[in-house]
Order: structure tokens, then sequence, then C-alpha cells
């Protein structure tokens, strides 16, 4: 048996029944609760994708732990699919995700410039593939700017997107100059909270 870490199980068929049937139900309620619009088809099969992301006790480890942080904007975004290694026999290992082309707004650690573009990359497109635990809120949208925490250092990031250490923690958004139900100190989430950029940026430096 192959052993991958990502483990995809086969979801829903419209033209299976019994348990597929099931689940192809509670992905339509899945689908309906975050209006994510997908062409159910008789020949349509919807793959769930369950990761295991590290998890980061505080901001110190999350900006350590991180190769490049960076206030970005997304520009544009698509959805592709990536090879991200191959089997033992050279069988490609390949996943849909959604890429995100990101402007450089500011680098807090890495060597980036201001106004360069990268491409940041997140399992699954939300509809034909959906991530484990990844809420539709979680994919980045055109316009909307965010703290990102990348673990990947690769000179081309268009060829191979960077990831985010993790969908919470690794991505915050930025609303109205502040970052909203944070807690600063864990980067996990904490409700009605709301921290300035500036207080985010100079905790960011302490750890950089």
């Amino acid at each position: 048996m192959r052993k991958n870490k990502v483990a995809i199980g086969v979801a829903a068929g419209v033209a299976a029944a019994g348990a597929v049937g099931i689940s192809l139900l509670l992905y339509k309620k899945l689908a309906k609760k975050k209006k994510i619009e997908c062409n159910l088809d008789s020949g349509n099969i919807t793959k769930i994708i369950s990761m295991n992301y590290p998890n980061y006790e505080s901001l110190e480890e999350v900006v350590k732990e991180s190769k490049i942080a960076i206030k970005g904007e997304i520009v544009d975004k698509y959805v592709k699919e990536i090879q991200v290694g191959s089997y033992g026999d050279g069988e490609a290992i390949s996943y849909l995700y959604t890429v995100s082309k990101v402007k450089v707004l500011k680098t807090l650690k890495g060597t980036l410039n201001e106004g360069e573009m990268v491409y940041v990359k997140q399992l699954g497109d939300g509809c034909r593939v959906i991530a484990n635990n990844f809420d539709s809120e979680d994919y980045f949208k055109i316009g909307q700017q965010y703290y990102m925490f990348l673990d990947s250092s690769e000179k081309d990031s268009e060829a191979m997107p960077y990831s985010c250490l993790n969908p919470q923690q690794g991505a915050l958004k930025i609303e109205d100059n502040k970052i909203i139900g944070i807690d600063i100190h864990t980067l996990k989430r904490k409700f009605c909270n709301e921290v300035s950029i500036e207080a985010f940026e100079n905790e960011v430096k302490k750890y950089v």
C-alpha cells in the first residue's frame, strides 16, 4: 500500500447509492451553507482531502518556522492541478489547488521586494475538491489584504506556488487596518478581539 500524507476519499457521485448517496446529501448541505457554486452532474465526483497541518502555540513559533512573512494583496486567482511529489514507482502525486497572485505590500521576513508578485497556493477549490476543515472563507479573495507566513523559499513561485504554514495561523485577513478575531500572542481564534496592524507588525519584528 502506498504511503501518502494526504488521504483522499471519494465523497459523492450523483449516480451512486447507499452510503455514497448520504455523502452527497451532506456535500449539498455544505455547498449550500458555504454558497459554493458547483454543478453536480452525474459524472462529477467530489473529493475530500484530509491534511494534517502543523499547529503552533505562539506567534514566535509561527515567525521562526516561516521562511517568508509578508503583507500582501490578492490581485488574481485561478485553479490549477499541481504535482507535489511522486510515488516510489515514479507516478506523479498531484492535487487541485487555488492559486492566488499576491502583490507584496510589505516584507516582514525574507527578501521579497515591495511591489513584487508572488503566487500562493491553497489546497482544493471548494467545489470539485474540498480540503478537510477548510472553510470557504479561508480562501483568499481578490482585493483583500492578508498577512502571510509562508513555508517555501522557492525562487519561482509561479512554477511552484508558496504555501502558508497552515490555513488559520499562516494567513490573517486585514480589515480596516486591523486583524479581527485573533489572539496576537498565539494567532489562534479569539472572538471579538481586535489587533491593529501596527501592534501586530511590532510583535512580529521581535522574533525576526
